[in-house]
């Protein structure tokens, strides 16, 4: 297992200023892709602001070098969500009660359940998806063509599954991954807006399925009638 060498200093959870403050709501939330691990954000959320906090925990596993992020995935080869939930808890100090883990092939079918997404592509992020659309498509056996961005962007775009994935997998050089998750939910609620309980159930009948979590079935189905409320609220990246 590869291990840091790298000296973190993390204030105390109780402390004010720390980055990862003890939060009894909080979920690990991990994107992985066969061995990889290219997201890890823990989301909680703030009844009393109407707010979902989403906090990237990539600065915590910094050693190794590779897609996404290595040192996390070496836990989760060793361990699965449960050994790096662990890590991920011992290195910020408090215990994370509950993990859900989703793959980018749910990405792509939620996606384009719900007809594609639009987004905000900045000039700067436009190489790099490039290269990570060609890279996922190759991987995961999806075609290419036309998913492959125009060469001039700073615009929104309307992207399909295969390119959504391709933008939550950039790597951090580009922004964190809390901020990319935000910005695809941001983008999920708008594409939503205005549908009714039928479709909004539809959406969670295909998530669902795709993820493996230590949250017990029943807690999960009883918060599909919270899904309309939780669009509501306003969602914050740290």
């Amino acid at each position: 297992m590869t291990q840091s060498n790298t000296r973190l200093y993390i204030p105390s959870p109780d402390d004010p200023e720390s980055p990862y403050p003890r939060d009894p709501s909080a979920i690990l939330l991990i994107g992985a892709d066969g061995s990889n691990v290219h997201m890890l954000l823990t989301a909680s959320v703030d009844e009393r602001a109407s707010r979902i906090v989403l906090r990237s925990l990539r600065p915590l596993f910094p050693a190794g070098n590779g897609p996404g992020c290595p040192e996390a995935a070496s836990f989760y080869r060793a361990g699965g969500a449960p050994l790096l939930k662990a890590a991920a808890s011992q290195r910020m100090g408090w215990d994370l009660g509950k993990y859900m883990l989703f793959t980018l092939q749910s990405v792509v079918q939620v996606t384009d359940l719900v007809g594609g997404l639009n987004i905000l592509i900045s000039q700067s992020e436009l190489a790099p998806m490039n290269e990570q659309i060609g890279i996922l498509a190759r991987s995961m056996r999806i075609p290419l063509n036309p998913s492959l961005l125009p060469e001039k962007s700073g615009q929104v775009i309307h992207l399909n599954g295969l390119q959504t994935a391709a933008f939550l997998t950039l790597p951090d050089s580009a922004g964190t991954d809390a901020a990319r998750v935000r910005r695809v939910l941001s983008a999920l609620k708008q594409a939503m807006s205005g549908k009714g309980l039928r479709e909004l159930r539809a959406l969670a009948d295909a998530v669902l399925p795709q993820l493996s979590t230590d949250i017990p079935r029943h807690v999960l189905l009883s918060q599909v009638l919270n899904i309309r409320r939780y669009f509501q609220y306003s969602l914050d990246s740290r």
